[in-house]
């Protein structure tokens, strides 16, 4: 699911293009405390997800709960970390994509791994997402939510290592992976996970591409520099 919607954002953003900003606008977060907020409650609404995907209250929903909390706080402390060095100053911001990215990793595995594993999953999320944002700004894909590198990035992590981590002895629905001597496993999580961003990513450049035939998918230039809540909506979000 991540990584299918990460990719499917990449292609947006492709067709839509890199937004327009009028003079002394900047491409930074208009409000912290929404970001902290939202964060809040996507990572409650997560333990719902994960943990109810058991569909029961049992072992398998108990190791899902306790997987997705230590993977997204971990991946949150090493975002944090790894920020800090580079930029010299700590990011909440920063904390809180590094947060859903590892929350985002750690879906797929969270009801198959041991709960050590989940520390590995949430360091290698920070840090591989963190690098995919550093490589997105390299590229100027103007992916406002950085979705292709917490989502796709992380999601396509997830999928990969629930091969390399997932245990029958943890649940006995699922298999046991690379390290349990499980290279099948790990094979067919590699391969479904590369079938399935290809799928998603040229599916959304296709169905993008013709619908713009018809219907641009892209405001006028005149209709983004004045602001779509105004132009579309005759109404502003903030009236200060």
């Amino acid at each position: 699911m991540h990584a299918s919607a990460g990719f499917a954002a990449l292609a947006s953003v492709w067709v839509v293009g890199s937004r327009k900003f009028g003079p002394g606008e900047r491409k930074l977060p208009h409000n912290i405390a929404f970001v902290a907020l939202g964060t809040g409650l996507l990572w409650f609404g997560w333990f719902g997800f994960n943990g109810g995907s058991a569909l029961a209250a049992n072992g398998a929903a108990a190791q899902a709960f306790v997987n997705t909390d230590i993977a997204g706080s971990i991946a949150m402390c090493t975002w944090l970390m790894i920020s800090w060095w580079k930029d010299g100053k700590p990011s909440l911001v920063g904390a809180f994509t590094g947060a859903v990215a590892g929350l985002a990793c750690i879906t797929p595995c969270a009801g198959y791994v041991p709960t050590w594993a989940s520390f590995i999953i949430g360091m290698a999320a920070g840090a591989l997402c963190y690098g995919a944002t550093k490589f997105r700004e390299h590229m100027s894909w103007d992916d406002a939510l950085d979705v292709w590198a917490a989502h796709g990035v992380g999601g396509v992590l997830g999928t990969i290592l629930l091969g390399v981590f997932a245990y029958l002895s943890v649940n006995p629905a699922g298999a046991d992976g690379l390290i349990a001597g499980n290279a099948r496993f790990f094979g067919v999580q590699v391969g479904a996970v590369a079938i399935v961003v290809v799928y998603a990513f040229v599916m959304t450049l296709v169905i993008l591409r013709v619908l713009d035939r018809f219907q641009p998918v892209r405001v006028p230039d005149e209709v983004e520099l004045k602001g779509l809540d105004s132009e579309l909506h005759g109404e502003e979000a903030y009236d200060l």
